[in-house]
């Protein structure tokens, strides 16, 4: 009996301290993906400055063009994560937002300002490897229904 109780006590160790290595493992995986996420995003936004200087654009500009991105960012993301949409309502609001969020850009900096720009990031995309924004909230429905159907 007391080899039985000792065995199992010792299983029981031993799954306790595999599901701590693998709690530490898991929170050190996303900690670095975190971190590399930031990264991303730092080096991006020195892209995008570097993009703004190509084509002219004075400190003011940046400022207005950088607050209309974070504006259309951040109604993309909820928007993104509005889970009472369909597929085919989602697209038709995230390109109702792209539209305003042009307009509003092609106002600040005039049609050929805004031409520049268009340009400069549609080929700042493709040297990325990145699908055109107008692609990509299809393509975010679609992972969606990937990630859900695995």
């Amino acid at each position: 009996m007391k080899k039985i109780l000792l065995t199992a006590f010792a299983a029981m160790g031993i799954l306790f301290a595999r599901s701590q290595d693998t709690t530490m493992h898991s929170s050190h995986h996303d900690s670095s993906k975190m971190a590399q996420k930031e990264a991303a995003k730092m080096q991006h936004e020195k892209d995008m400055d570097a993009i703004y200087v190509k084509i002219g654009l004075d400190d003011s500009k940046k400022q207005q063009v950088k607050a209309i991105n974070d504006e259309f960012y951040a109604k993309a993301k909820s928007l993104k994560k509005d889970e009472s949409l369909d597929k085919d309502a989602r697209k038709e609001q995230y390109k109702t937002l792209l539209k305003d969020r042009n307009a509003k850009l092609e106002a600040i900096l005039g049609a050929e300002k805004w031409k520049e720009l268009e340009k400069e990031i549609k080929d700042y995309r493709k040297a990325k490897g990145w699908e055109d924004e107008d692609d990509m909230m299809e393509k975010k429905d679609d992972n969606k229904k990937y990630k859900k159907d695995n």
